[in-house]
């Protein structure tokens, strides 16, 4: 009894050891380098501008989600071998950066067969498009002096091209110098938008030293409804927002049509408002 007793003592710590290395080994991770998303030309749709502002990648592997990483990233897959990967292109929803989304409109990318080594890190370089499904009824790229845009407020401030383009031979620019003025800009027409729960999104490129306020007017033979959504940000460099209208519009259920503002009030205390405006892209299935 003496001698299995002891046999057992020496048996286990064995056991244990084994057990450790293999547990310790699994934990061992393989790496996807992904530093940016690209955003490429569908052929199959008239989509406007490419310029794009992805902070985000939501990472699938064999169907299953990995997480999501703001870019760039080094991520941590605890596979090896070949794997499928699946990469949804994420923003800032309405430019906030507590809510971050995959972008509906953007088709994901797939990619099979991609060989993970444990330690050892995999590169990627995804390249996303617009879904050919996608629906772009009003675009204004600011290219001409043609604007898609009707003007209210302050006439001595009006939308006038510049040089100093986010892309293209133009951006528009209001510039309001007065000592107090309110300024305000619509899309050109009204348009008929999906109240069925789809993605609803109205994408822009900006670039003011004043608060913007966006959103929509619901119209109707009896009223115009309007909605402030987002109010832009100062900033002295170009940035690019999605911002989201379909809870707007479901809101909205007896509205015949919509038109996109934006706008601002600028007081007597405040510097001249320059607001740069370029790319204005409403979007739906």
């Amino acid at each position: 009894m003496k001698k299995i007793y002891l046999g057992l003592v020496v048996l286990i710590p064995v056991l244990l050891t084994v057990s450790c290395d293999k547990n310790n080994d699994d934990l061992i991770p393989s790496y996807i380098q992904i530093d940016s998303v690209m955003v490429t030309g569908n052929l199959d749709i008239n989509e406007g501008t490419l310029s794009h502002n992805i902070t985000d990648a939501w990472v699938y592997v064999d169907n299953e989600l990995i997480g999501t990483f703001e870019l760039p990233a080094t991520i941590p897959v605890l596979k090896e071998g070949d794997v499928d990967v699946l990469i949804k292109a994420g923003i800032k929803l309405n430019g906030v950066s507590g809510t971050r989304v995959p972008y509906p409109f953007y088709t994901d990318y797939e990619i099979s067969n991609v060989t993970l080594t444990k330690k050892e890190i995999t590169p990627l370089q995804p390249e996303v498009m617009y879904q050919e499904e996608s629906i772009i009824p009003w675009r204004e790229p600011f290219e001409d002096n043609d604007f898609r845009l009707k003007e209210t407020g302050d006439t001595s401030a009006f939308l006038t091209p510049v040089q100093e383009a986010f892309e293209g031979s133009g951006s528009g620019r209001v510039v309001l110098d007065m000592p107090t003025a309110i300024y305000e800009a619509t899309s050109d027409t009204g348009y008929v938008l999906p109240r069925n729960g789809t993605p609803i999104f109205l994408e822009m490129n900006f670039k003011t030293n004043h608060p913007v306020t966006v959103g929509i007017y619901a119209d109707n033979p009896a009223t115009n409804n309007q909605q402030a959504l987002v109010i832009l940000n100062p900033t002295t460099t170009w940035k690019k927002i999605y911002i989201n209208l379909t809870s707007a519009v479901l809101s909205t259920p007896t509205a015949t049509s919509y038109r996109i503002f934006y706008g601002t009030t600028k007081t007597e205390n405040e510097k001249t408002a320059v607001i740069d405006i370029d790319n204005l892209k409403l979007i739906h299935y």
